[in-house]
């Protein structure tokens, strides 16, 4: 199904999806966040300021948001209606790849220009790099329930997941990616990312030895993928500007 965007996304970056069913999109030219609440025709554009080049987007339990900020090379934590973004203390960006937020309120960022995944917890003055080693080139960030902490690798074309306190990651069943840009989680713990180069998106659930593909058709470049508390699927698909949602399937 395609969500109802149409033409007010220019330059389609991120995508979050809220636990009402409420989906956030980024406008990654005009530094617009756009919010299509569940059941409305047509989306809203929020009203935030100083927003350079928005790149990714999360949101928390409270609805707040968080973008990385291509432009300024920062993190902002958006809490509507304020209109003015509050800078997150992560320092020495540089091209930032993805964000991701946890039940705690711990803010993780995936940094491709550094090949780091940060983890900034609430109060903390600055963020502590997980243990992620040998990344080729870090594109996506997601965690789950339990803490466990999952990075998409493009360059390397694998996903791996950090269980919370180990301190070695393991690499996923994933298969053969060709470029994996994005990576998401589900409340049962089911994996999902999109292959932008293949033009799919594929889930692996919680303790398969392989993915399924999933029947999204006609892709062209995703490049982001999101679940909602229902359990719908939702691609950026960026190559056709377009937002297209999966809703839950029967077991």
């Amino acid at each position: 199904m395609v969500l109802p965007f149409g033409n007010f996304i220019n330059h389609p970056a991120g995508l979050a999806v809220d636990g009402t069913s409420n989906i956030y999109v980024l406008d990654s030219k005009y530094g617009q966040v756009w919010k299509q609440t569940a059941g409305a025709d047509r989306p809203s554009p929020l009203a935030f300021d100083q927003i350079g080049q928005p790149t990714d987007v999360a949101v928390d339990n409270q609805s707040n948001l968080y973008v990385t900020d291509g432009y300024h090379h920062r993190v902002v934590k958006l809490a509507p209606p304020v209109r003015n973004p509050i800078t997150l203390p992560f320092t020495s960006l540089d091209q930032i790849a993805g964000v991701a937020v946890d039940a705690a309120d711990n803010v993780y960022v995936a940094d491709m220009g550094t090949d780091r995944v940060l983890r900034l917890t609430p109060g903390a003055s600055a963020p502590a790099a997980l243990p992620f080693t040998d990344l080729g080139e870090v594109s996506g960030v997601a965690v789950d329930a339990d803490g466990n902490a999952y990075v998409s690798d493009s360059k390397a074309k694998r996903v791996l997941k950090l269980s919370a306190g180990a301190t070695t990651p393991t690499v996923l069943p994933f298969g053969a990616l060709t470029q994996p840009t994005a990576v998401a989680v589900d409340a049962a713990g089911n994996v999902y990312v999109s292959d932008y180069r293949a033009n799919r998106v594929l889930e692996l659930p919680r303790g398969a030895d392989r993915p399924t593909v999933l029947p999204f058709t006609g892709l062209d470049k995703p490049s982001a993928v999101a679940v909602g508390g229902s359990g719908a699927v939702y691609v950026m698909d960026s190559g056709n500007f377009r937002v297209l949602e999966l809703p839950i399937r029967s077991s």
